[in-house]
């Protein structure tokens, strides 16, 4: 249910700054099934179907990957396109409509010598039906009727007196007649994801479980799915209807599995779960629940669950599998949590799934692996992401010379692991020198190995430039790659790990993942991050992650601010007017784009002041400690944050800025109008600025006088010219900037000029 308030800093008569667990993920709702799997698209309104693959055993997932469904159909064969699904079948034929009897019918032979009366049953129909709720091409029950007449016949007539159901007044009142229509509709069928040798690419058809490796403490391999009260595109499950909204939340859905022919005296079941990890306590009431599905029943059924409680280490679940209605080919299983559907509430995380014969009751070791734990951390030192130019500026100090990387071993016997690491240039596509980074000693029973890796980007390349990187790059990715090589070793997939280390125009404290969110509470409440440049440049946004936590605020009006400094507070700019933006997919920024040039040194401080006492919730990374950064004022007084982590707001630096919709540089010109250019100066300009027209020939449509005005960044028209003029004082415009537009009339077409304004 809703969770407790982790922290509270409290002020005498005043309000207080807590923060609630979060996390964003995405996707499409779907529906159910063990052979199809259908979703509506809300946008398109039309109704897919995708044919699912059945699986062999083994079935193992420790989530080092993510084996959920895909659902993008680009990436799929139309195996069979405007396909139609019919309510039901006659006989094996498709009929548009049947008049029939649910009652069976007969013929009655009358023998008028001795008054006596026999009866036959008159023809059936067999009626399949195709009313699964989740898949219209699979047959869900079967029925029959029979013709809708009786026969009654007189033995010694030449032919039999039928009288017909439509005009007989025999015993009206007893029958009852149907008429059955045919339904059918379009759908488009995608094929299965398997690829050659029967290898699916996939393990689950739904994507509502969060696969990461952010939420888990001591997970037993890297990565889990965790369930919680968002839904897959990390929306409250009942988008904001009720802050204590309460039910079932997540799925996380096997694939249809192949159970026949297995000895039910070996076969098992078997996962780790962890309540809470580094997010949000799991309530009393709040359960993990594990559920089978029987073919042949079409049914799921309840098998284990256990109730909400707080942080404890991964413990093992072993369920021994039976019954004969699962041992059968379609098997499936599932796990659901209960929960607060109003936002990223009551954290169960799931690990290491293992299905599989030829086990025991006390088969507790999973498997003999030696596996990656967590991520490798940031190779900058203060951030995890910093400009690639301002990186290059100060590359010693900004780089870390060396890193810790954790393993595990879930085998019974010690294991010594070979390391290797990588660095790979993605945008050059050039491999740098790898390091053999030694062994890792790596103990029984869960305890953990570490290794020390150097770092250094200065290695010779495998290309002819003695230069890893483009001399002109505005930004860079690098991949770093860790490789565990272990004997005998026999789930690889976690002994790969890849991380990429984005250069791009933004420095982030964050890593991209929200497990919490940050808010204060208070009218006028501020929240300060401090960053430090290491050079003088133009900030053009603010990109913020605003999580969706028990109310929409939507709506809610913030100032936009950046400060110099807090201790005294000087603002360099606000901007007024500004409302959260939800973004519809995993951990989604929203760009806030400046509308004035703001050139920064050194120390500033990027954040907002909100306007009413609500929760304008921030996305907060429980992973990253920076709130040594992190200031807020709820009381006219700004203090330092005491709760760890890092709020999801990053700083753009860059020379881009946004060319409004529909208005081209000069050199877009069109064709008709090239010879005609005009000279904007001084340029930056300041009070001042002049103009007029170059260019040595004129077109038939040349307009002496074009119509003249100026744009913001946003398209809007600031300011209009009067012909003729050659200049115009532009001391009342803020600095930032404007495009001058000469419209020329006779053509309709325009030459566009840029300036910017500074003081």
């Amino acid at each position: 249910m809703y969770p407790d308030v982790i922290e509270s800093v409290s002020f005498t008569g005043g309000p207080s700054v807590t923060i609630k667990s979060h996390h964003n993920v995405g996707g499409l709702p779907k529906k159910l099934n063990f052979k199809l799997l259908t979703f509506m698209d809300t946008f398109l309104h039309v109704l897919d179907y995708f044919i699912l693959d059945t699986l062999q055993l083994p079935f193992i997932d420790d989530f080092s990957s993510n084996w959920t469904k895909g659902y993008d159909i680009a990436n799929y064969t139309l195996i069979k396109s405007d396909s139609l699904a019919f309510s039901f079948t006659i006989d094996g034929f498709v009929v548009d409509s049947l008049v029939c009897s649910l009652d069976t019918t007969f013929s009655y032979l009358l023998d008028t010598t001795d008054t006596s009366i026999s009866k036959t049953p008159l023809a059936t129909f067999q009626k399949i039906n195709y009313n699964d709720p989740y898949n219209p091409f699979v047959a869900s029950d079967t029925s029959y009727c029979w013709v809708p007449y009786y026969v009654y016949d007189t033995i010694g007539m030449s032919t039999p007196d039928t009288c017909f159901v439509n005009l007989c007044t025999y015993d009206k009142d007893t029958l009852y007649i149907d008429t059955i229509y045919l339904v059918n509709n379009t759908f488009d069928v995608y094929d299965a994801d398997t690829v050659g040798a029967g290898i699916s690419l996939s393990l689950w058809i739904d994507d509502l479980a969060f696969i990461n490796n952010t939420y888990p403490i001591d997970p037993v391999t890297i990565g889990v799915a965790t369930m919680d009260g968002l839904d897959a595109r990390g929306a409250p499950h009942n988008n904001f209807s009720d802050p204590n909204g309460y039910g079932v939340a997540d799925y996380l859905t096997s694939k249809p599995i192949d159970l026949t022919g297995t000895a039910s005296d070996s076969i098992f079941l078997s996962f780790y779960y962890q309540p809470e990890g580094i997010g949000n306590k799991p309530q009393l009431e709040d359960s993990l629940v594990l559920e089978f599905y029987a073919p042949d029943k079409r049914a799921w059924y309840h098998i284990w669950s256990l109730a909400g409680t707080s942080q404890q280490n991964f413990k093992q679940v072993m369920i021994h599998i039976t019954g004969s209605n699962y041992l059968k080919k379609g098997f499936q299983f599932r796990f659901k949590n209960y929960a607060t559907l109003s936002g990223n509430f009551d954290h169960w995380h799931i690990d290491y799934v293992t299905l599989n014969n030829a086990r025991g009751i006390n088969d507790t070791v999973v498997i003999n692996d030696v596996s990656f734990v967590y991520n490798m951390p940031s190779l900058v030192k203060n951030y995890q992401s910093i400009p690639w130019k301002h990186f290059l500026k100060d590359t010693i100090n900004q780089l870390k010379t060396s890193f810790e990387i954790l393993a595990t071993n879930t085998d019974t016997a010690n294991k010594i692991s070979a390391h290797l690491f990588l660095i790979n240039d993605l945008f050059d596509s050039v491999l740098l020198d790898p390091i053999v980074a030694g062994t890792v000693p790596v103990k029984y029973s869960g305890e953990f190995g570490f290794t020390t890796v150097p770092v250094a980007l200065n290695y010779k390349c495998y290309s002819p430039s003695n230069s890893c990187f483009s001399p002109n790059a505005d930004s860079v990715v690098l991949e770093l790659v860790n490789v565990l090589t272990t004997g005998g070793d026999a789930y690889l997939s976690n002994d790969t790990l890849k991380n990429y280390q984005r250069f791009y125009n933004y420095y982030a404290y964050d890593d991209g993942s929200a497990e919490a969110a940050y808010s204060l509470v208070g009218n006028g409440s501020q929240v300060a991050y401090r960053f430090n440049t290491i050079i003088t440049d133009t900030i053009r946004a603010i990109d913020i992650f605003f999580a969706q936590t028990k109310e929409d605020v939507s709506s809610e009006n913030f100032y936009l601010t950046i400060w110099s400094g807090i201790f005294p507070e000087v603002i360099l700019y606000q901007q007024a007017f500004v409302t959260p933006k939800y973004e519809d997919s995993l951990n989604e920024f929203h760009t806030y784009v400046l509308d004035e040039i703001v050139v920064l040194t050194g120390t500033y401080f990027i954040g907002f002041q909100q306007v009413n006492d609500v929760d304008i919730n921030i996305g907060f990374d429980k992973n990253t400690v920076a709130n040594t950064n992190l200031y807020y004022n709820t009381s006219g007084t700004w203090l330092q944050s005491v709760i760890p982590g890092a709020v999801m707001m990053r700083p753009l630096f860059g020379d881009t800025v946004i060319i409004p919709v529909g208005i081209t540089e000069d050199e877009m010109n069109y064709s008709g109008d090239r010879d005609v250019e005009y000279l904007v100066y001084p340029n930056p300009g300041k009070n001042i600025i002049y103009f007029e027209r170059q260019g040595g020939g004129q077109s038939s449509n040349f307009n002496k006088n074009p119509e003249i005005r100026i744009i913001d960044l946003y398209g809007r028209t600031v300011m209009k010219i009067p012909p003729g003029e050659k200049s115009v004082d532009i001391s009342d415009l803020s600095e930032g900037f404007y495009f001058f537009e000469f419209l020329n009339t006779r053509s309709g077409k325009s030459t566009v000029k840029k300036i910017l304004i500074t003081r």
